[in-house]
């Protein structure tokens, strides 16, 4: 999902803002809280932030494609 050359910590990182999210998947941030609220992606609470782990957005990501036909 990140850049796997350059900065190292960009494949560090295991959790993202719902801003970061949106941007990753080309989407409002408005339609990934939509997401989590229906269940569709999975987040968590850190404090006052809510994070979505970047191992849940590409599941999310792999299920979208699985369930389109070929």
């Amino acid at each position: 999902m990140f850049p796997q050359g350059g900065d190292s910590t960009a494949r560090l990182r295991l959790l993202v803002s719902i801003s970061e999210a949106a941007a990753a998947l080309g989407i409002s941030h408005r339609s990934v809280r939509g997401l989590i609220y229906t269940g569709k992606i999975r987040s968590c609470k850190v404090g006052a932030r809510r994070l979505i782990a970047v191992e849940d957005l590409e599941s999310f990501v792999r299920s979208l494609r699985e369930r389109q036909p070929q």
